[in-house]
């Protein structure tokens, strides 16, 4: 449970660090590429040598890193169009919903228990997102919202929500069926890495259109983003390794997200606790409880 907990307070402190960028101007999408780069730095640093090995060709996981790099620079992308276009709790909600997709492959590829209280749980976990995502505002966001087109959905909030469980998966798959539980390093940094290639790619096609200025700003905030980002990865993987379920570990790793980031919204920025979060977040204690059982 120690690496569950980790991974949860890691993914938080993304969140907030995501909250901060606002507050200091730090651009997003600088941060995050400069946040890839730095994760793979952190694995150089814990293994002593560079981390993508030399004979990376030969890897049978390095099929997987390619497609989680691609997926992470572009879901990453998706999320940033969705709180741009349509509003901060719809991105929250598609991200996390992306359990569905984890916990639906789990129960159907690897057979995992199905019980009345991991479903009642389940279920719960659905409704804390839901409702620890609402706020006062998201009925005018949610007006405005529906004004979009059918494409513009299918362009953010749902390629954000398919991504982020086509991420789940894989790296359940690939822990549960390639490394076998070592959670290899190599792996993680060559995944980070392909996030960062292109990531660099597009952010130097920027440079050049002078779509972007470069900051040491950005920079710093991409250093103390990485941080988190490569330990939140690191801790997810080896808590698959302490005999828990996916089925377990998906739902409480995202109502724990949820659970904390609302809170530190409200004791860190002020954010009101409107009785809708409240209640989502007593869900979210229920949902822990019921799936545990």
């Amino acid at each position: 449970m120690l690496f569950i907990l980790l991974s949860i307070l890691c993914s938080s402190a993304l969140i907030i660090i995501f909250k901060l960028f606002q507050r200091f101007n730090i651009d997003i999408f600088q941060a995050i590429v400069i946040n890839y780069l730095t994760c793979v730095s952190l694995a150089w640093i814990t293994l002593g040598h560079f981390p993508v090995p030399s004979d990376v060709g030969s890897k049978p996981w390095l099929i997987f890193a390619l497609i989680l790099g691609f997926c992470f620079i572009t879901g990453f992308n998706a999320v940033g169009g969705t709180v741009k276009r349509f509003n901060m709790a719809l991105a929250s909600v598609m991200q996390k919903m992306s359990l569905l997709f984890a916990v639906t492959f789990t129960f159907a590829w690897y057979n995992e228990s199905m019980g009345y209280a991991k479903i009642l749980g389940i279920g719960s976990a659905v409704a804390a997102i839901f409702l620890t995502s609402y706020s006062s505002d998201s009925g005018s966001d949610a007006e405005h919202s529906n004004q979009h087109s059918l494409g513009s959905w299918f362009r953010y909030p749902i390629l954000s929500w398919v991504l982020s469980g086509v991420i789940d998966i894989l790296l359940y798959y690939v822990e549960r069926e390639i490394n076998k539980g070592s959670a290899d390093i190599q792996f993680i940094a060559t995944l980070f890495a392909t996030a960062a290639i292109f990531g660099l790619t597009a952010l130097f096609y920027g440079y050049y259109r002078k779509n972007y200025t470069f900051s040491f700003r950005h920079l710093i905030g991409g250093v103390v983003l990485g941080i988190p980002n490569f330990y939140s990865i690191y801790f997810l993987l080896l808590s698959f390794n302490q005999g828990y379920e996916g089925s377990f570990v998906f739902p409480v790793t995202n109502v724990g997200i949820i659970c904390i980031s609302t809170l530190s919204g409200y004791f860190l920025f002020g954010e009101p606790l409107f009785k809708s979060k409240i209640i989502g977040i007593g869900l979210a204690i229920l949902a822990i409880v019921l799936i545990a059982l």
